[in-house]
């Protein structure tokens, strides 16, 4: 059995020229993450997504923040994500525009433990 990972996929706060993204985060949540993804993904053994937005007013250290929202998806396996990349988003690759003006650093992490209550 392959070890579970997690997909976490990061917006930058501000676009390569310097100004503050734009984000539809209603759109977002709504039809790319509730809809295009959940619908395209899952076949493919998608198990779960979360998504956090990061405001500066928020900062612990009172810095703006480099992200301004962070999408975490989590798999079964590395094979299972890269097969729905290859065949699960032909939409979901065209969206991005619909909801921000950058586009977003994918890291992929290998889930080593959880916790909670």
């Amino acid at each position: 059995m392959s070890d579970p990972i997690a997909c976490v996929v990061a917006y930058p706060s501000k676009t390569k020229d310097g100004t503050p993204t734009k984000f539809d985060m209603d759109y977002y949540l709504s039809t790319h993450m509730g809809k295009i993804i959940t619908r395209d993904w899952t076949p493919f053994g998608m198990k779960s997504w979360s998504v956090a937005i990061f405001k500066p007013e928020d900062s612990l250290d009172g810095k703006p923040p480099p992200y301004i929202v962070q999408a975490t998806v989590h798999w079964d396996s590395v094979a299972d994500l890269k097969k729905a990349l290859a065949e699960g988003s032909a939409e979901s690759g065209k969206d991005v525009a619909n909801y921000t003006d950058v586009y977003p650093e994918i890291w992929i992490s290998k889930v080593t433990g959880t916790g909670g209550s």
